[in-house]
């Protein structure tokens, strides 16, 4: 029984490999191991299981195919098409129109021209090629760009053949595939970049295993397990010369969808040629029925359950990745013909014409693409480097630099900056925490831990380095990524027609954050009201981040004019049951509060890499220029407070009730870490805590049929939530109406800042104690009083209470400092911090230690007013 023998002569494994051979294209002519064998026969028991019905002769379309692409080497193309469509008729019933017909031609000639380039010989390959898809006249530099660009297109099926192919042993012939990948690429390759290549063609590989599979299951349930299946990771194992372990369940979901985005773009643009200036036939593309069952494939679902934006959303990301290769593929003195090619393929994959995308528009996209491939690229590097730490790193800067500078539009020698790269590796992060919200299936807390481990990875850095709070806001921009996908594929669907169905961008969200919208109603209608503020306010901060790096407001403006069609119709897509007046007020407050995040993100990044003085000064000049290309009118200080604030009510919000006292932690020293004083924390905090509940209110209260109790409820539950305090409401009712009053209608808010320093004092203790609020008070005039000899004729220390936060007591108060500049206040602030830092309040009472101050909060007050508003802000 452990012989090959056995199990080739066995009747039983006669048939099975039959079967298997049908309902999962193999090849079948090469000798298997008993192992791979057992593996093959329950794969089939399995698919019996599933639902994969042997009543009729399964569909061998990976077969076909493959057959196709084998004609085409010997024969004559018509002769080949005429084969294939006479196959694909017999053996699975579907009849190949032009479109698919030259999709087909198309992957086969991509193949086949990276095979051919594989062999050393450019020259014949690309006249081949021509002849193989019937290529228009290009002129000679069009040319090579497309020859170039082709080839990448079908280098992963071709190596992964190749690795298919290989009888001798495995590192010799790895050496052999990475020889043939460089003859194709015309450069030296790197171990990381070879790496990658391999990952691309295991994808490949997988994708062809699992569309056969999908296509002959006839369940729900089977389709599913199609994408799991031992038989695919098999193959990609072996394509890739990875180890089956090394192919998770995670990996082959995303090789499918993937593998469906890509195939449904040839279709496309081949349906989109085939249409030439018929504008109507050009709108049909998008709509073919094909277009749902690939998707569908790909989600291991039924055609009918998938909606016309999902459609549009693939088409969407494989049009980017099809512009960004046309750009990797450029030398910077093509750019501007290279930049054109890349508009003509992202128009014929995604419907649109040339003249609506804009280089702005280019760019922005093909950045898009180059985040998500960035993570794989650089999970590469750190495999590749074998536990060299050194190598890794330097490989990992190399390729994040490359990206920038590839998916650029800049012909001059720009060099991205280290804010650029740390920026550009959490983009890539994000990105990988959507995917992994989209491929992971088990439960919450495995999902997270998938993430944390792959996101560590996308950035080069061990999993251990990411704190809960870290995960969870990955997790949550991963979500809000897929909201914002299914909004703008939706406005795209519905400029076709109306009657377009499209996902729900809020259970979106929700299902990327793996979490249960709220049940009450009120609360769930809030929320997702709130949540859509967020998504529109994320779509116009991916076009700033871009828009922002031109030279001058004028430029930036102008950016942003060439995406305001595509932002404004994904936002009216958000908003689509709100009057137009009220739009209106939300985007004016959505732009604002956009622009001011973008600049401050920028800030927080680059002050957190700094490491010396001069570094941050240079920032703080860099903040300064970019607050002039965003139009800021602010104060630079005020820019950083708040995005620190809304840093402090996202990181909490994103945590479980159970972590949040551990998250609030979190933030505070990430914060630190980026420049923001101890001290200052406690004021960011109240910030932050009101503006959440403001916002909850505005979004409650956008709602008239809600009564002022109910907005009280959800708006208090909000502040205790970020504030870590129970019984705060009644101190800021009426500041937290007012201002969300004021983001309800659109009003621009401003920061006052009151004469005088609000101090939390927080504490070991777990109960409030009157003895040690007069502690503090003791300290405080000591503190005050020795600053006031120098600069005050008077500083009066106001109590305000004690309040337990996260379940240890906080003591408050005010120190009344009219007259001071803001490098005195600073300084008073300081003073006070320190004498209240580390302090055991009055040593011991009745023989036991009383609390001590764990948290000395001191800085000047602050509050977030409306402009029109003369009595918010004011001194008392």
């Amino acid at each position: 029984c452990s012989s090959d023998l056995f199990w080739r002569k066995h009747p039983f494994w006669i048939w099975a490999d039959n079967s298997l051979a049908a309902l999962l294209p193999l090849d079948l002519s090469t000798p298997v191991t008993p192992v791979e064998a057992m593996a093959r026969v329950g794969q089939l028991l399995f698919a019996l299981g599933m639902g994969l019905s042997l009543a009729q002769k399964p569909c061998a379309k990976d077969a076909i195919e493959g057959q196709f692409k084998s004609c085409l080497e010997t024969s004559d193309l018509a002769e080949c098409k005429k084969t294939l469509e006479e196959n694909m008729l017999e053996s699975c019933g579907e009849r190949l129109d032009d479109a698919k017909l030259m999709m087909q031609q198309k992957e086969a000639a991509q193949k086949l021209l990276a095979e051919c380039k594989m062999k050393g010989n450019a020259g014949a390959c690309a006249e081949k090629f021509g002849n193989l898809t019937g290529g228009k006249q290009m002129n000679k530099d069009v040319a090579e760009l497309h020859e170039k660009f082709e080839s990448a297109k079908g280098s992963a099926a071709a190596l992964g053949s190749k690795l298919m192919e290989c009888k001798d042993d495995k590192a010799a012939c790895m050496e052999e595939a990475k020889k043939a990948m460089m003859n194709m690429t015309g450069r030296n390759l790197d171990d990381a970049e070879f790496e990658h290549e391999l990952m691309k063609a295991a994808a490949s590989k997988a994708k062809d295993v699992m569309s056969a599979c999908v296509q002959n299951a006839t369940t729900e349930e089977a389709k599913k397990a199609c994408l799991t299946s031992a038989t695919a990771k098999m193959e990609a194992a072996k394509a890739s010369g990875r180890n089956i372990s090394d192919i998770s369940d995670e990996d082959l979901r995303k090789f499918a969808r993937e593998g469906a985005m890509a195939d449904m773009a040839e279709v496309m643009k081949a349906c989109v040629e085939a249409a030439g200036d018929n504008a109507t036939a050009k709108k049909a593309c998008a709509m073919r029925s094909d277009l749902k069952k690939s998707v569908a494939a790909a989600m291991g679902g039924m055609a009918d359950k998938v909606t016309d934006s999902q459609v549009r959303e693939f088409l969407k990301k494989e049009a980017q990745n099809d512009a960004l290769m046309m750009l990797k593929n450029c030398n910077e003195s093509e750019k501007d013909v290279c930049a054109q090619q890349a508009k003509e393929l992202r128009a014929k994959a995604s419907g649109m014409s040339v003249e609506d995308i804009s280089d702005d528009l280019l760019e922005m996209d093909a950045k898009e693409a180059m985040h998500r491939e960035l993570g794989d690229k650089i999970q590469a590097c750190i495999e590749s480097a074998g536990g060299n730490t050194t190598k890794a790193e330097a490989c990992k800067m190399t390729m994040v630099k490359e990206g920038l500078k590839q998916a650029a539009l800049r012909k001059t020698d720009w060099e991205p900056s280290a804010t650029d790269v740390d920026m550009a590796l959490k983009k890539a992060a994000e990105k990988k925490a959507g995917e992994i919200a989209k491929d992971c299936q088990g439960a919450r807390d495995a999902c997270m831990e998938k993430l944390k481990e792959e996101a560590a990875k996308a950035m080069g850095k061990k999993k251990e380095d990411l704190t809960d709070v870290d995960v969870e806001l990955l997790n949550k921009k991963g979500a809000m990524d897929a909201a914002k996908a299914a909004a703008e594929a939706c406005f795209e669907a519905k400029k076709d027609g109306a009657d377009a169905t499209c996902e729900d961008p809020f259970e979106k969200f929700m299902e990327g954050r793996k979490e249960e919208a709220p049940k009450d109603a009120a609360e769930r209608d809030a929320l997702e009201k709130k949540m859509k503020v967020e998504f529109a306010k994320d779509m116009q901060k991916d076009a700033m981040s871009s828009c922002f790096e031109k030279d001058s407001k004028a430029a930036a403006d102008t950016c942003l004019a060439n995406l305001n069609d595509q932002l404004a119709g994904a936002a009216g897509t958000l908003f689509d049951n709100v009057e137009a007046a009220d739009v209106q007020k939300k985007m004016k407050r959505v732009k604002e509060e956009a622009s001011r995040e973008v600049v401050g993100e920028l800030f927080h990044v680059c002050m957190k890499a700094a490491t010396s003085e001069v570094e941050e000064e240079t920032c703080k000049a860099d903040m300064t220029k970019k607050a002039a290309v965003a139009g800021l009118t602010e104060d630079a200080d005020d820019v950083a407070m708040r995005y620190r604030g809304k840093s402090v009510a996202d990181s909490v919000s994103a945590c479980s009730a159970a972590k949040r006292a551990e998250c609030t932690s979190q933030v505070k020293e990430e914060l630190k870490q980026a420049g923001m004083k101890d001290r200052e924390f406690g004021m960011v905090k109240k910030l932050a805590a009101v503006k959440a509940a403001a916002e909850t209110w505005a979004s409650c209260k956008e709602n008239a049929t809600n009564t002022d109790e109910t907005c009280v409820t959800l708006a208090s539950a909000e502040l205790a939530s970020v504030s870590g305090a129970a019984d705060g409401w009644d101190d800021k009712a009426e500041e937290v109406k007012k201002l969300g009053e004021a983001l309800l209608n659109g009003i621009t808010t401003v920061l006052r800042k009151l004469e005088k320093v609000d101090v939390d004092a927080g504490t070991s203790g777990s109960n409030c104690s009157d003895a040690e609020l007069a502690a503090v008070k003791t300290k405080l005039e000591a503190g005050a009083q020795a600053f006031a000899a120098a600069n005050l004729s008077d500083a009066t220390v106001d109590l305000r209470g004690c309040s337990l936060v996260d379940s240890k007591a906080q003591y408050m108060a005010s120190v009344l400092a009219k007259g001071l500049n803001a490098t005195q206040m600073a300084l008073l602030a300081d003073k006070l911090a320190e004498v209240l830092d580390g302090t055991d309040l009055a040593a011991r009472r009745l023989g036991r230690r009383l609390a001590v101050v764990t948290d000395a909060y001191a800085d000047q007050a602050v509050q977030e007013c409306a402009e029109n508003d003369a009595t918010c802000g004011v001194t008392t």
